[in-house]
């Protein structure tokens, strides 16, 4: 889940308006047409909100039970809560970049098991 914004909207968010033009423009022709207020195209409308954060989507289709590796970066502590305790009750190793080290500390205590691997 590297680089995948957890706690950004599951609709898609900041991502889903931006989506087109990541898939149709280099990321540099973008911003240089951005930064010269050259004429954007239309944004498509987003669709409604259903309040769910990307993390509360994912974990109500996916199933965790047999996650043994995760790498997250820039955990909240949102993130965190959410995952500690029984939510990956076969997580053997972890990677963090990033996240408060409270919040980290915190999540470590709560694991199900004791890590094998940070």
């Amino acid at each position: 889940m590297s680089g995948y914004a957890l706690d950004e909207e599951s609709d898609g968010g900041y991502a889903w308006y931006m989506r087109q033009y990541w898939e149709e423009n280099d990321k540099e022709e973008w911003t240089r047409k951005f930064y010269e207020e050259e004429e954007l195209p239309p944004r498509p409308e987003r669709l409604p909100s259903d309040g769910r954060t990307n993390l509360q989507a994912w974990m109500e289709v996916m199933d965790f039970s047999h996650l043994e590796a995760l790498n997250i970066q820039r955990p909240s502590s949102k993130t965190l809560e959410t995952l500690k305790g029984d939510a990956l009750p076969a997580l053997r190793g972890l990677v963090l970049r990033g996240g408060s080290s409270e919040d980290v500390l915190d999540f470590l205590n709560g694991t199900s098991k004791p890590l094998e691997a940070l």
